[in-house]
């Protein structure tokens, strides 16, 4: 075997090494964050190894300073980009509407975007009516794919059109799989958990949203060290995109 196929065969076998050292990737997004500054916690929680995606609310009182915090960590940072979710649930300030134009929800986006200017994606902040809609998912898509950023579908509703209309323009995406909190209990946290794990495994990848709860954090700081040990690599939302 001469020197250059000995050298391709070698750099084969890392490769095959190094993807088969982990069963599956899992992409941890942190929703709802700069509400508070015990928010940053989390951000600290992270580490290089293990790193947490930011997702913040762009009208909250720590968005901005947080974020900056994030990702000058080198952490990814989302916006978390207010969405109607129907006439019993106030999405916040400065929701997407389902009866604007589309000039006015991307003027609406792309204020929300200006607050953080530091997202290399986007995910909906409630908008269980929204997300049903074609027309304002093309607009945000279309404006999206016009910045480059990536969309994670949070799947707030089983009839949400928005990951699909995010495939067919061509934006990066993926959706979520699991809500690791929305049993706000420790033994709905490790059901998620396993849940979670249990998806990843299947399908090679999972995404999970969770929030910024006392609870949450104390489950996280004891459990992310576990992804490691089963082989399961925690990376960027954005990597799951691709």
């Amino acid at each position: 075997m001469d020197a250059l196929m000995r050298t391709f065969v070698i750099a084969l076998l890392m490769c095959i090494s190094s993807a088969s050292a982990w069963a599956a990737q899992v992409a941890i997004i942190i929703d709802d964050m700069g509400h508070h500054r015990s928010n940053q916690r989390f951000i600290e929680l992270s580490a290089p190894a293990a790193p947490l995606t930011f997702s913040f609310l762009p009208y909250t009182a720590y968005a901005a300073e947080q974020a900056q915090q994030a990702a000058t960590a080198g952490y990814e940072v989302m916006l978390h980009l207010p969405m109607a979710s129907g006439p019993h649930h106030d999405a916040g300030i400065d929701a997407l509407q389902l009866n604007e134009s589309q000039e006015e929800l991307v003027a609406r986006m792309n204020a929300a975007l200006a607050r953080i200017p530091q997202a290399r994606g986007v995910n909906n902040h409630m908008g269980s009516l929204l997300t049903t809609n074609v027309a304002a998912m093309k607009s945000v898509m279309n404006e999206l794919a016009n910045r480059e950023l990536f969309f994670i579908d949070s799947r707030t509703t089983a009839e949400t059109v928005a990951e699909a209309t995010a495939r067919s323009i061509g934006v990066p995406t993926a959706r979520r799989h699991v809500f690791l909190d929305h049993e706000r209990t420790p033994e709905g946290l490790s059901k998620a958990w396993e849940e979670l794990l249990k998806q990843a495994v299947a399908r090679g990848f999972a995404v999970a949203i969770a929030h910024p709860h006392d609870l949450t954090y104390d489950f996280l700081r004891e459990h992310l060290g576990e992804l490691d040990q089963r082989g399961i690599r925690l990376v960027p939302a954005s990597e799951l995109t691709r």
